[in-house]
Formats: C-alpha cells, structure tokens, sequence
C-alpha cells in the first residue's frame, strides 16, 4: 500500500512558540481537566517498552538545556542515534538529547536519509545504549507499544498494527498501528511485545482543524480527542537501520580522505 503524503502530518515538535494566549489557555484547561500525568518511568512500568528507558531512548530539544522536548529518539549503537528529520529546524547543525534520568548531551547532525524521514545524530560515546531491534516485519493486528517525549498527555502510548506493509510517500516504507500517539513522539521507538523496536514513529494519517491548530500551539488536541482511534505511520526499523548504516559508513569514509588528504599535504615525502 502507497499512501500520499498529502494524507498525512508529520507529527511536529512540540516546541513551537506561536499564539501564545490560546497556547496558555489550553495547557490550563488541560491541566485542569486531565491532572499531572505520572512519570515516563511510571508509565512504562512493566510493560515492554520499560528497557527502553534504561539507555536507548532520550527525549529531542533544540536549544539545550531548559528548553521543552522537541521529539524523541533511539540509540542505534554507542554513538549514533536515530529520530525523524522533520525535527530538525533549517540551519540546525546540532541537537540536544535528555535521557528518562534528565542527563543531557550534545548531538551533532550526521545526514539525512535519502527518501526516508531519518535523521542521524552522532552523540557522546555511551551517551545512550542500543535497543534490541526486530528482525522482522510487524503482524496485522499484533499489539504494540510507543515512547514519546514528556508534554501533555501521555507519553505511552499502547495500540495495534492496522496495516503491516505500507509506503508513506516521502517518508519510507513501514507500518500503521492504531494508537494515541501525540507530538512528541517523533522519532520515538514502537516496539513489539518482545521489547523489540519495529519502527520509529513518524507521521499521523488524518488532517483537520484540530490538526492545523496543534501545529500552531503545540498542543496535539486532535490527538487527545481522537484517542485510540488515531492512526499512526511508523517509519520500518529495518529500513531505518539500513539507512543509516549506509550514511554513517559514507560519512566515515568522508573524514577519513579529508584526514589523509591533509597529512599528505603536511608530509614532504608524499608524491606531488
């Protein structure tokens, strides 16, 4: 299945600064109706996605320190790390990473995916852990937990695959799971029950006033309505790993003629 981009919206950061009364006014209300949602850590509690948060998963900010989640992230390995290109800002060379435990690192943008709504990041060494990844495509109907960056609402999300293989135009091939997943999940891990990470959360298959006003405030009111019945189109694991394998070994590669072109330079043995 091949679905237009037109059908769908990133799920944008939930950092952006417009529209500030009505932005205040519905975090009050909000807040009033819905109380303090527990924890991250609280929320996963015994369910499949808990060993995420013990190092391969951290929360995306864009000005550092201070500032409020912009998305969220997986560990690829000790050092590289994996989110949505939609989150990053034109002229952002760097990122922010927070872990469940509120440490903080700098992440250095590595490239872009070529055709996929990817982003790679290169952070400190152990910074972050890597996931288990699965290494297969998800079931129809198969059950299926999200992780998305702290804000309003939730930041589990628990949901089903409604659609195993489909291509999101601009964004790759991967799957649609029905789950209330809200901003800020962006670039997060969906995961099997095995704890296995089956895709990264990308875009949500339906537009609408509430859509269009969530962009402008920040506040994914669309997604706290529609709930359960939300669809949500996650970006393949194994698509994504792939990917960026290919990037981080061409940008190796780049540094390493920049390195040994200019030790040839500096060295006057070397042949002119």
């Amino acid at each position: 299945m091949v679905i237009s981009i037109d059908a769908a919206f990133s799920l944008p950061c939930a950092g952006r600064r417009v529209m500030w009364l009505t932005r205040g006014l519905m975090i009050a209300l909000l807040a009033a109706a819905t109380g303090c949602a527990p924890g991250l850590q609280s929320q996963a509690a015994g369910t499949p996605a808990a060993a995420l948060l013990q190092g391969g998963f951290a929360t995306v900010l864009s000005a550092g320190p201070g500032s409020g989640p912009h998305g969220s992230a997986i560990a690829m390995d000790r050092e590289y790390v994996l989110t949505s290109a939609h989150l990053l800002r034109a002229g952002e060379r760097s990122l922010w990473l927070r872990r469940p435990d509120g440490m903080m690192a700098h992440a250095q943008v590595v490239a872009l995916g070529a055709g996929l709504d990817l982003l790679v990041l290169r952070t400190e060494v152990d910074f972050l852990s890597a996931p288990k990844f699965a290494h297969r495509a998800p079931l129809a109907g198969e059950a299926v937990w999200a992780l998305g960056a702290p804000g309003i609402g939730p930041s589990l999300s628990v949901g089903r695959v409604d659609w195993a293989q489909v291509v999101l135009e601009g964004s790759g091939p991967g799957f649609v799971a029905q789950m209330p997943a809200l901003m800020g999940y962006s670039g997060g891990p969906v995961v099997n029950a095995d704890g296995a990470v089956l895709g990264l959360t990308t875009a949500m298959l339906r537009t609408g006033t509430a859509v269009t006003l969530g962009h402008a405030t920040g506040i994914d009111l669309d997604g706290l309505t529609q709930g359960q019945t939300r669809r949500v189109f996650a970006l393949s694991a194994e698509s994504a790993l792939a990917e960026a394998r290919r990037l981080t070994a061409a940008a190796a590669q780049a540094i390493e003629r920049h390195v040994s072109a200019g030790a040839a330079l500096r060295d006057p043995r070397a042949p002119g």
